[in-house]
């Protein structure tokens, strides 16, 4: 039997904020590339791809390190194993 786990897709403000800083949104996306690499960015991005809670824990760090917590937005759930 295995644990359930919980798997989120990401969805960040600045595809919705008009008014986020551009330097911001190249800070996001070279941050996030640089994580994860352009494909699987790019498939996070159109909700190709769910993240796991690792990878969850990689963005919020991101994030974090940018100064730009509060625009880390998660926007779907679902559990998978």
């Amino acid at each position: 039997l295995q644990k359930s786990k919980t798997y989120f897709n990401l969805h960040t403000t600045f595809e919705i904020d008009p008014n986020l800083p551009l330097r911001k949104v190249q800070s996001i996306r070279t941050g996030m590339i640089n994580l994860f690499g352009r494909s699987t960015y790019y498939r996070f991005m159109r909700k190709d791809k769910w993240l796991n809670p690792d990878e969850q824990q990689k963005v919020h760090e991101l994030f974090e390190n940018l100064g730009m917590l509060d625009e880390l937005v998660y926007d779907d759930e679902r559990k998978g194993f």
